[in-house]
């Protein structure tokens, strides 16, 4: 037979040299450097040009405001209804400036909510609205080119430089990406540091070291640190161990053992790095329980707020219950986890002219393809249908679909969801195969909860706001 007879030995030397030989690099390596650096400097300056001629948003004041107590007075008990990591980036410019306020710096009292947005308010009017937001929205800026960069290198080791290139591509220009990129509010830190913590895995799953697992950790920190809605991305890291250890030993020999040896291992890493992020969100509270500063019992109302008594919102609200007698976590992250819950209960959903009284399946699905540009959803499609054909990077695909998947279907703030997304279409419209990018979310609303929850009114908005302004404006005058 042909294939028993010996290979001389000048032949097999040739296939060895050539078998060993690095693959001759395209012109694009060489191009490669500069093209991504044009992309993230023209998203730079698109971000830099929204930053400076968007109006304020609904929230960015009183992220600044409390931002600023937080420097200056480690007073958490001003805005609790939201974490602290995006509060103190977008105050670390305003830190060192001795800014005037509607009331004492440092006094020992409680906001509540409604007061929260007219202070912060007067804060903007009496320092000067420019003089404060546009700092703050340069600082937090930082979120959006951490996630270009996290998305390129990983879409790069993952895939390839063409493919990095077309998913950072999508990132730079997709509207809905310079309009969240350039804000001072959570969405864009939330969206980074789940990129971030899957990328992260995705290193430990290839080769469990402790340092990739202390990369998870420091992700995960950030991501709960940044927003309450981080809690059930957290439950979709595990969801992704159990999918890529079922995927990658459906096929083996003995798929059950292989499945546990996988799972188990994907486990320890990532319970290890659970940890290591609920250390770092203590730490961005100071490692205080109580909220305000020099405080000996608990001063925010959190049994107040409404609960939920039957289904999800029921068993959220035991659990937070639980947490805060256990002292588990911060006061203040666990009132302002109970006033999302709240808020869940108390509105309904609008969505395309009606109104609601409980959430809608579909809300996501039709409000991501409205609020997405037109190329992207193209992409996404092809993308998808490629899925079906593609194997030569399975494990990879697993890492960009199963978070999305897992967000569209589970999360009522889907934001880090579109970081995965934008994943899908890279690979479809360079090899016509799937592959990972990312960018932020669509959707404007601002309420967190849990999933198929309710979308407040546009136009409710815009007209709260403007009494707070006028209200604020009022005051100073």
């Amino acid at each position: 037979m042909l294939g028993d007879q010996p290979i001389p030995a000048a032949d097999f030397s040739k296939r060895v040299a050539r078998r060993d030989s690095p693959a001759p690099r395209s012109r694009l390596h060489f191009f490669f450097p500069w093209i991504a650096l044009a992309l993230i400097g023209a998203y730079a300056l698109q971000l830099e040009l929204h930053i400076t001629h968007a109006s304020v948003t609904y929230d960015e004041p009183v992220f600044m405001f409390s931002g600023y107590h937080y420097w200056k007075c480690g007073d958490y008990s001003i805005d609790p209804e939201n974490p602290t990591l995006v509060k103190y980036v977008a105050a670390f410019p305003l830190r060192s400036l001795a800014l005037s306020g509607p009331t004492p710096l440092c006094g020992p009292r409680f906001t509540p909510k409604m007061d929260e947005y007219v202070e912060s308010m007067e804060f903007l009017v009496a320092n000067g609205i420019d003089g404060v937001v546009i700092p703050a929205r340069r600082a937090n800026m930082i979120f959006s080119l951490v996630l270009a960069a996290l998305m390129l290198f990983a879409v790069r080791r993952m895939f390839g430089e063409a493919e990095a290139l077309v998913a950072l591509g999508l990132l730079a220009f997709e509207p809905v990406m310079i309009a969240h990129g350039s804000l001072a509010t959570t969405d864009m830190a939330a969206t980074a540091m789940f990129f971030g913590s899957v990328f992260a895995l995705y290193l430990y799953w290839e080769k469990a070291s402790l340092l990739s697992a202390s990369a998870i950790g420091l992700a995960i920190g950030g991501m709960l640190a940044s927003k309450h809605s981080a809690l059930p991305a957290l439950l979709f890291l595990w969801v992704l161990v159990f999918a890529a250890a079922w995927f990658e030993s459906r096929r083996l020999p003995k798929p059950k053992i292989e499945f546990w040896s996988k799972f188990q291992r994907g486990a320890v890493g990532l319970g290890f790095a659970t940890a290591i992020g609920f250390a770092c969100l203590w730490a961005s509270y100071g490692f205080h329980f109580y909220a305000m500063p020099r405080a000996h019992r608990e001063t925010l109302p959190v049994t107040a707020l409404p609960m939920g008594t039957e289904g999800l919102p029921g068993m959220l609200s035991a659990m937070a219950g639980w947490a805060r007698s256990a002292r588990l976590l911060p006061e203040a992250y666990v009132y302002g986890f109970t006033d999302v819950l709240r808020q869940n209960i108390l509105h309904g959903t609008y969505l395309l002219g009606k109104t609601y009284p409980h959430g809608l399946w579909y809300y996501f699905p039709v409000a991501f393809s409205v609020k997405t540009s037109l190329p992207l959803l193209v992409m996404l499609g092809a993308g998808l249908f490629a899925l079906i054909r593609y194997r030569e990077h399975a494990r990879e695909c697993i890492f960009m679909a199963v978070p999305a998947v897992c967000s569209h279907v589970g999360a009522r703030y889907r934001r880090p969801a579109h970081s995965s997304d934008i994943s899908l279409p890279d690979r479809a419209s360079s090899r016509g195969c799937l592959c990972p990018g990312a960018t932020c979310a669509e959707s404007m609303d601002r309420n967190p909860g849990a999933a198929g929850a309710r979308s407040r009114r546009f136009s409710a908005d815009v007209s709260q706001l403007h009494l707070v302004f006028q209200r604020a404006l009022g005051r100073h005058q």
